[in-house]
């Protein structure tokens, strides 16, 4: 299922970083197990830094970290 509005998948992202407990790569989100049978089909740093419940952290050159807001 190809999710396409951006507040699910800022719903299923801050589902999937509950779930983990932790702070996870935008770039690995897509492959969580916890995040099948969707597809997220929006730029997942976009979505993270407009959501009040997500905080996208940049760790260098290219790479990003999407975390709970109440996890810093």
């Amino acid at each position: 299922m190809t999710v396409h509005d951006d507040q699910a998948v800022a719903w299923l992202i801050e589902a999937a970083l509950r779930y983990s407990g932790k702070a996870v790569s935008v770039a690995s989100l897509p492959a969580l197990a916890v995040i099948y049978p969707f597809v997220l089909d929006r730029p997942l740093g976009y979505v993270a830094s407009n959501s009040p419940m997500l905080e996208l952290r940049s760790e260098g050159p290219g790479h990003q970290s999407v975390t709970l807001s109440s996890m810093v």
